[in-house]
């Protein structure tokens, strides 16, 4: 997942949060969102959550 992706589910998410009257969570998701935008601190705490996973071990025993 892109970094732009990654932002604009956390808009997504601040506006769902603003419409539920929660302006606190609304504005930090907001800002985490304009901060990975410009590849800041938060941008790095959720590389680890966009990068695509690996898929499950089989379980063939």
């Amino acid at each position: 997942m892109t970094r732009a992706r990654t932002a604009d589910l956390l808009d997504t998410q601040a506006h769902a949060c603003a419409e539920m009257n929660s302006p606190l969570y609304a504005t930090l998701l907001t800002r985490a969102a304009q901060d990975i935008r410009e590849g800041g601190p938060c941008a790095d705490a959720v590389a680890p959550w966009r990068a695509p996973r690996a898929p499950p071990p089989s379980d063939s025993g």
